[in-house]
């Protein structure tokens, strides 16, 4: 799996320039703290650091978790939940969909409910 540089990259940049524009927002509104303008450019340097943080960091996360989980990371199993399942026999929780339960050792089966017809 490669990372795509160019998307990070992009991720950089906005981070960077929010962060920048964050900056000048903050400079300008403790200057005035009645300035609306100020609390404008904070907000829009704030949240565009914030979205730069998330599309630096997801395409480098994708790669590991690919690595630690393989295919199981992205896959869908029907209606259940991909992270915890509950085993039917001693209900304890089941992280990861693990073939077996770890309390008693019945081997789980991930099921779709059936829609009841009344």
């Amino acid at each position: 799996m490669r990372i795509p540089w160019s998307t990070t990259l992009l991720g950089l940049a906005a981070f960077l320039g929010g962060a920048w524009l964050a900056n000048l927002g903050w400079a300008a509104f403790e200057a005035s703290s009645t300035d609306a303008a100020a609390l404008t450019q904070l907000a829009a340097g704030v949240l565009l650091a914030l979205l730069g943080a998330l599309v630096l960091c997801v395409p480098l996360l994708v790669p590991l978790l690919y690595r630690i989980y393989g295919e199981a990371a992205f896959t869908s199993r029907g209606g259940a939940c991909p992270v915890v399942q509950r085993c039917p026999r001693c209900a304890a929780f089941n992280f990861r969909g693990r073939v077996r339960c770890k309390g008693c050792g019945d081997a789980l089966v991930w099921t779709m409910a059936e829609a009841q017809v009344s």
